[in-house]
């Protein structure tokens, strides 16, 4: 009757949206989060990543001044990557319904309950194709599925939202594919789902396989005729997906190039078959079994509550269901379980490497299934098992929770007692909260109070109130303890932070970077933040960035220049010099704060190139590990100019006091020094810190504290001590815990009056260009005059990239690299105008192989077929 009534066809899945919606504003409430509250979601890489992307990519469409290249990123780098994987849902498009970027911690929570909503509303849509009817149950399975244990531990990673959204309408086109033999449904939302989250995408092709082995297990034809008869049905599948994938090269083929510009690499260690959880996982069937403390390390996130759970196990032992049923489903949630256990086949779901943080992103897909099995079970109804099994399901179910707490509590205890050496360098499991096996037990008694039963009062409603309350119980138990940011602060600072930012960068499109040394927004955060991403959130140019394309090539020049890079997805403007804001056309430095706003021009720009030497390109820097960061910087100095003496003169040391102290504990101590020393040079003072066994929160300078952070506990970077005359007897005090500090401690200090030269001279051919974006494309437009007497060498700190193409007063010339990563023209005597395009590597073949795959696909699909895939009579919902 319903079903006749087409304007009633997308009833339930709008039902369960808007279930979903509710439930997710209340949870969102709950936890005051922005704008139901004053909490905002500045935590963890949302906090230091995607709110800067979010940022960017909204003065980019109200600017309208997009580009696919960003100054922004580090000195520059490709932002197709970026965009591909943290932008590309059209979710972010409604980040236009802001118009100040200070309010897009409001809009990231929208989206996410908005994200939540879709899924539901897709999830609904796929259960009633599947099984064929519309009823509340699905509507209310749909809405688990949006609110599961991988949403609650991941909301925050945003992007990953997408696939959950793409992944029921994909699988419903496999069920079309393995009915009609008609594809288009599966090939356009695969498509779709690689677009918007290329990565979970992936996955979702891995995923599609098994799911696919499954339902056509389940089509009833004897397995000696299996691969015979659906033999059609595999090729049509496979070359579906491979040319799904193919038609999406536009997308994947220039980030794959992007991505190898990064430090990716795989260990053969990640290629064994080494477990990657144990019994703990037990655990994550109940509520609360993971929270924000643990999202770095803990097993397969799986909670899709009680009423799933025990139906799952009804599923497996139901009289009515048939025993062939029972054995593909088994074999397919075997297959999953095993593929995330074995770190090989962990692996290789992960593209191919094991992920840093935020494990098992594939759990997902089998709270997927299980929902499939649970719906099966109900419409068998539950009560129709045996007695002995409606006490036995529920205390299986329990006992599996008790396991769990207890191995995630031993499995920690094995770690402390066998590997307590490696407990510095590996992130420790987690262990799960008392309070979550306790709530787990208690869902699980009175949900099975109401499944079994033949007849209970107002069964369906209890269920309901019991399903949505341990939905909210969990997400809360996730949220709980998390450091929410402050919103309140987060606007204010961010709006007066930006409006000092714009001062310098609005007026003039020149190409120029700057140091921010501090930032207003800090205080808006409850956990650390180390303004990696500063330049994306405020739309200026300098030398941080913190994401998994930052170029390694980049990165590694930097770190041995001094810049201080905590691991291979991070690089700082710590470390800064006069020397390196004069390779890298830093204009400005600025500190903000509540009390000033400090802003200072550069006495060493020299804008973001000049003429060098013709011996400059020749210049190799050291980049290994223990390379001198001082001795690259002297070898760039002396080759820009030759000088008889060192640009950086090692002070002489007068005197050196030590005393030791023991620790609280006896079994060791550390040593307190205290060295004189005299500098040699006029200029600012720097140390190289190369041992790993001192503490940088305990160095003083003539009784003055360093203002050091955290972050940079045992990192190397050049350590800025103060600006000293000539002669100056200055002393430094700091803490170790080795007697081979001292002889690993480096002090230099610049003479500043022979480096000003170096920057007169260049300033005399520098290079000033002004940048403009335009539908995508980055230009670089700029003019140099050169004498017969200078050289015709232009040097740009501007990373070298295969995308530039360079035109010299309209002819193209090749680039050269150097300092590893820099870019170095040659020019003619006379006036030089230089124009640089990106165009980012790969975007055009992969544009023609996408082309060509939809061309071969619509052939494949539309083309008439001699022979009809024949119509599999009964689908799994008919069983």
């Amino acid at each position: 009757m319903l079903k006749s009534k087409r304007y009633l066809i997308y009833f339930f899945p709008l039902m369960s949206a808007v279930i979903s919606l509710t439930l997710g504003i209340m949870i969102m409430a709950i936890s005051q989060i922005t704008p139901f509250g004053n909490n905002n979601l500045l935590i963890s890489d949302m906090g230091s990543q995607y709110i800067a992307f979010f940022s960017s990519l909204h003065h980019a469409l109200f600017t309208h001044s997009f580009g696919f290249y960003s100054f922004s990123q580090s000195l520059g780098a490709n932002f197709f990557p970026t965009i591909a994987y943290y932008l590309i849902s059209p979710f972010n498009l409604l980040l236009l319904f802001f118009p100040s970027a200070a309010a897009i911690p409001k809009a990231v929570t929208l989206i996410i309950i908005l994200k939540s909503a879709a899924s539901a509303f897709t999830m609904n849509y796929f259960l009633e194709k599947h099984f064929k009817q519309q009823n509340i149950m699905l509507a209310i399975l749909s809405t688990i599925f949006s609110l599961n244990g991988f949403v609650a531990l991941n909301y925050f990673n945003i992007m990953w939202l997408d696939s959950l959204i793409w992944l029921p309408l994909v699988v419903n086109g496999i069920d079309i594919l393995v009915s009609t033999g008609r594809s288009r449904n599966f090939f356009g939302w695969l498509f779709i789902s690689i677009l918007t989250n290329f990565y979970l995408g992936y996955m979702t092709c891995l995923f599609s396989c098994f799911y696919l082995c499954y339902i056509l297990a389940e089509s009833k034809l004897p397995m000696q005729h299996f691969w015979k008869s659906n033999s059609e049905t595999f090729i049509r599948f496979i070359s579906s997906e491979l040319l799904c994938a193919l038609s999406t090269a536009f997308l994947l083929l220039p980030t794959a190039l992007g991505m190898l510009q990064t430090a990716k690499g795989s260990s053969w260690k990640d290629f064994t078959i080494a477990p990657q959880f144990g019994f703990e996982v037990l655990s994550q069937l109940g509520v609360g079994a993971s929270n924000y403390s643990s999202r770095l390390a803990h097993a397969p996130s799986i909670f899709c509550t009680s009423f799933v759970i025990l139906l799952a196990f009804c599923f497996f032992i139901h009289p009515q269901i048939k025993h062939s049923s029972k054995k593909h489903s088994a074999y397919l949630l075997l297959a999953l379980l095993v593929s995330m256990l074995l770190k090989l086949s962990n692996t290789i779901w992960h593209l191919g490497q094991q992920p840093a943080g935020f494990p098992f992103r594939n759990s997902f897909f089998v709270i997927f299934i299980l929902l499939i099995f649970a719906y099966q079970a109900w419409q068998k109804a539950p009560h129709k098992i045996s007695f002995f099994w409606k006490l036995m399901i529920p205390c299986m179910t329990a006992g599996a929770i008790v396991c769990g707490y207890l191995g995630s509590h031993l499995t920690l205890w094995f770690i402390h007692k066998f590997f307590s050496n490696q407990l510095i360098t590996q992130q420790l499991p987690h262990t799960t909260p008392l309070i979550s096996a306790a709530l787990s037990i208690i869902f699980i008694a009175l949900t099975s109070f109401f499944i079994f039963p033949q007849k209970s009062f107002h069964r369906k409603s209890w269920l309901v109130l019991i399903i949505f309350f341990e939905i909210t119980c969990n997400f809360y138990l996730a949220m709980k303890g998390t450091p929410f940011g402050n919103q309140t602060i987060y606007q204010k600072s961010f709006t007066r932070e930006l409006r000092q930012t714009q001062r310098i960068t609005r007026s003039s499109n020149e190409l120029f970077r700057i140091s921010n040394t501090n930032s207003l927004i800090n205080k808006a955060y409850r956990e650390e933040y180390y303004n990696y991403n500063d330049p994306m959130l405020f739309n200026f140019f300098g030398i941080n960035f913190y994401s998994s394309t930052l170029s390694e090539a980049t990165r590694e020049s930097l770190h041995s220049l001094g810049f201080f890079s905590k691991n291979v997805r991070r690089i700082s403007s710590l470390g800064l010099t006069p020397v390196t804001e004069f390779l890298f056309g830093i204009k400005y430095s600025f500190e903000l704060n509540n009390k000033l706003q400090d802003i200072k021009p550069n006495y060493s720009f020299a804008g973001i190139g000049f003429t060098v030497p013709t011996s400059f390109k020749n210049l190799t820097l050291d980049t290994r590990k223990n390379a001198d960061p001082l001795l690259n910087l002297e070898t760039i100095l002396q080759s820009l100019t030759k000088n008889k003496g060192p640009y950086f003169k090692e002070t002489t040391l007068l005197s050196t006091q030590k005393s030791y102290k023991q620790t609280y504990s006896g079994t060791s101590g550390y040593t307190k020094y205290t060295l004189t020393m005299q500098n040699k040079n006029a200029g600012p003072l720097y140390f190289d810190y190369l041992t790993r066994n001192s503490s940088y929160g305990t160095i003083y300078v003539n009784g003055n504290k360093l203002p050091l952070s955290k972050e940079t506990n045992q990192h190397r970077y050049l350590r800025y001590l103060g600006t000293f005359p000539k002669n100056s007897s200055i002393k430094v005090s700091f803490t170790a815990s080795g007697d081979t500090a001292v002889k690993r401690l480096h002090f230099y200090s610049l003479d500043e009056a022979k480096f000003r030269t170096i920057v007169a001279q260049a300033r005399k051919n520098n290079f000033t260009p002004a940048i403009s974006n335009h539908w995508g494309q980055t230009k670089v437009n700029g003019s140099i005059n050169v004498t017969k007497h200078q050289s015709k060498n232009l040097y740009l700190s501007i990373p070298y990239d295969k995308g530039w193409s360079v035109l010299r007063n309209g002819h193209r010339v090749a680039p050269k690299r150097v300092l590893k990563s820099m870019m170095m023209i040659k020019l003619t005597h006379g006036h030089n105008k230089i124009s640089l395009t990106y165009h980012v590597p790969g975007l055009k073949l992969g544009s023609v192989l996408s082309l060509i795959s939809v061309v071969l696909y619509c052939f494949m699909e539309f083309y008439p077929r001699s022979k009809k895939i024949p119509e599999k009579k009964q689908r799994i919902s008919s069983k």
